[in-house]
């Protein structure tokens, strides 16, 4: 059976590092304390793992409160800095239009979460489920975050009256529901399944988003916002991760594991059925990043080596030559060696 690499787009953290800037919170320790130094601040459509998201997310919601879920969420903006997923359902005509649109992109934002909306007479259900493990402390956070999210849309439409009729998540173990209250308004019930569940009233569902909180730019996606699960395979969707992984230092099987969420002997095995190891992506990835960065002639090589993890020239040379059967220098194209394009007179 095969199982994908959890993942989702770096986009999700935003709100939270967005809040911790403007609250004078440290950023950059509390990314690097669950292995997300290399986090592509410039690029929030780029997947990351999802184990990873989640251990940041805990990890907040211990130093700073059970309802950090909700205060990070303070207005449409909130939901455009989701990148691509936010802009999208922001550019849409009504909240049924945003959160049908949500239901069918999913899976191009996360590999294992689905969302789901359901006809029912006079309202509409949406539920929401992340297929991983997780204690209860931090599901409530999930269920929270994505409860606040889809409340921003609703309330964007200028409903007179709570928006949500009700909303059933997971409570904190310690503190229960009643921190919530404030932010999901006083219908909310606690749910002993893994699904977040919403009840919102057509009247909200059909009514206009205000144009002024539309998204009204154009929304193109990049070529990164394909479906995450890529092939659905195993060692496609961890060959992602190990790619970010070269950002940030070299990439190693017990980083892998950590970020899979699962022990290194679950990794291994997963990645043998498949007849792949992690040292062959590793050699994959550096293959191709060596070769494009070879290409584009904007790094020395020396220091092309030196970012994907090689020791010195000789070691790199050797890889090279393994891949091509050429030095690296035959490779290298300096700009300046690059044809020019013809001036166009007239």
């Amino acid at each position: 059976m095969s199982h994908s690499f959890p993942l989702i787009r770096a986009g999700v953290l935003m709100p939270f590092l967005r809040w911790m800037q403007e609250n004078g919170r440290p950023v950059e320790p509390r990314l690097r304390a669950v292995d997300l130094a290399g986090f592509p601040w410039d690029s929030p459509d780029r997947a990351v793992p999802l184990a990873s998201v989640l251990a940041f997310g805990r990890d907040l919601q211990r130093r700073e409160g059970p309802d950090i879920g909700c205060r990070v969420v303070v207005s449409t903006h909130s939901l455009m800095q989701l990148a691509t997923l936010g802009q999208m359902m922001l550019s849409m005509a009504t909240p049924r239009d945003a959160i049908g649109f949500c239901c069918v992109a999913m899976s191009r934002h996360c590999t294992h979460e689905r969302t789901a909306m359901v006809q029912m007479p006079g309202c509409v259900v949406i539920t929401d489920e992340i297929s991983v493990r997780m204690d209860p402390e931090t599901r409530h956070l999930v269920h929270q975050y994505v409860a606040a999210l889809m409340k921003v849309v609703f309330d964007s439409v200028g409903h007179c009256g709570e928006s949500l009729q009700r909303a059933e998540l997971t409570p904190h173990p310690e503190h229960g529901l009643d921190h919530l209250t404030r932010w999901l308004g006083p219908n909310l019930k606690a749910t002993g399944t893994r699904r977040l569940r919403l009840v919102v009233s057509d009247t909200v569902m059909d009514r206009p988003i205000a144009p002024q909180l539309q998204y009204r730019e154009p929304v193109v996606p990049p070529d990164i916002w394909t479906t995450i699960r890529g092939d659905g395979s195993f060692s496609a969707t961890a060959k992602v991760v190990i790619e970010g992984m070269l950002d940030d230092g070299l990439p190693t099987v017990e980083r892998l594991a950590a970020a899979s969420g699962g022990s290194l002997r679950t990794l291994q095995r997963r990645l043998a059925e498949e007849g792949r190891s992690f040292a062959g992506i590793l050699d994959e990835v550096r293959r191709e990043r060596a070769l494009r960065n070879l290409s584009e002639g904007t790094l020395a090589i020396s220091e092309i080596g030196a970012q994907l993890g090689y020791s010195g020239a000789s070691s790199f040379t050797r890889a090279v030559r393994r891949w091509t059967e050429e030095p690296p220098r035959r490779l290298y194209r300096k700009p300046s060696d690059r044809p020019t394009k013809p001036a166009i007179s007239g």
